[in-house]
């Protein structure tokens, strides 16, 4: 399985995305789904968003749908944007988990090094 990080040093939070092999994807758009099928054919992609700091977390959502584009893909780099739908709770009541939350931006990663802008998150309550 391969990871890519991208945030986690902000106020906005830390978004994690999935995919299964250990090969990056090449450039184009791909679904971000709730779960990773092995079963199914091309490229997908799971998330999971949690909201805060490190020191103080305030929220974990897991996707249940959105895009990922990959504008540029080399043998340790991979760029691109994305919009994750993503359900959850917030930490402050965790047995209400029909919490949304939308997470919009831009990535840069390359290796072990990640620059990231989150261009918005969107809350709303259902």
């Amino acid at each position: 399985m391969l990871t890519i990080n991208l945030g986690g040093n902000r106020d906005a939070g830390a978004l994690s995305f999935y995919l299964l092999g250990d090969r990056l994807p090449s450039a184009g758009r791909y679904p971000v789904q709730f779960s990773l099928d092995p079963a199914q054919e091309g490229v997908q992609f799971h998330a999971c968003f949690v909201a805060g700091t490190p020191e103080h977390p305030i929220g974990v959502f897991h996707a249940e749908g959105g895009w990922v584009t990959i504008t540029r893909s080399e043998a340790v780099r991979v760029a691109g944007e994305f919009e994750v739908r993503a359900s959850g709770f917030l930490a402050a009541n965790m047995d209400d988990e029909d919490k949304w939350v939308t997470v919009r931006g831009t990535f840069e990663a390359k290796g072990d090094s990640t620059i990231a802008t989150v261009e918005s998150v969107a809350a709303a309550a259902n």
